[in-house]
């Protein structure tokens, strides 16, 4: 485990998610939030302990995980947080800009007034987590912005297959905040392409989303800690 303090605390009676959603949630966000590190095993009896659940939850919700593709099984050793080769990462990001500039272009031609507003305030929301500090929620919101552009483009094959590198998305984003990137800028830079949505200017769009894109790719691709030189 990171550091030597608990990962977790004990999950609160709460009602309207089952339990096993409820620890896959938390397994990702201690994911997200760098409390188990890329590459390290989940420790079932000690989470299980931190959590104050039994095993059978933590390794159905860790099996879930593993079906999103963020956990890998390993015989006899139980399941690891997967890391990334830079020919992965290439792939990932690869897919993701040709997949967000047609979704850009399209939104910027057929989004409706509500749609456009309901992308404003999404900002709104990823603004306000990166004014708290609270990592998680910056990244639930940020994939969550990018989800709805995805939505707007009206295509939804397009919106499965971004469902399909969420999970990929939300671990890479949030080891930007480990590169020491201000998660302010982070959020200007989706200003700049809504800004240009908002506008109906598909160019500039285009232009704003490729560089934001570009930009995380290339900040992730300099960074040792992220990049495994073998898969997880």
């Amino acid at each position: 485990m990171t550091g030597g303090g608990p990962v977790f605390q004990p999950l609160p009676a709460l009602e309207g998610r089952s339990l096993v959603q409820r620890v896959e949630r938390e397994l990702l966000r201690a994911i997200v939030e760098g409390r188990i590190e890329l590459g390290e095993r989940i420790v079932e009896a000690e989470y299980a302990r931190q959590l104050g659940i039994s095993r059978a939850p933590l390794r159905e919700a860790a099996r879930l995980l593993e079906q999103r593709g963020l956990l890998i099984a390993r015989p006899n050793r139980g399941f690891f947080v997967r890391r990334y080769t830079a020919g992965e990462l290439d792939d990932l990001y690869g897919l993701r800009i040709c997949l967000e500039r047609y979704a850009v272009t399209e939104a910027t031609s057929r989004a409706s007034v509500a749609e456009l507003g309901g992308l404003a305030s999404q900002l709104a929301r990823m603004t306000d987590a990166a004014v708290r500090g609270d990592r998680f929620a910056i990244v639930e919101e940020d994939i969550g912005f990018h989800r709805l552009l995805c939505d707007m483009s009206g295509n939804t094959r397009l919106r499965r297959t971004f469902e399909d590198l969420a999970v990929d998305l939300a671990i890479l984003i949030s080891r930007l905040a480990d590169l020491d990137v201000d998660p302010r800028i982070v959020v200007e830079s989706h200003t700049e392409f809504l800004t240009a949505i908002l506008a109906r200017d598909g160019v500039r769009a285009t232009e704003a989303i490729d560089d934001h894109i570009r930009g995380a790719w290339t900040e992730m691709r300099q960074s040792a800690g992220i990049l495994s030189t073998v898969p997880a």
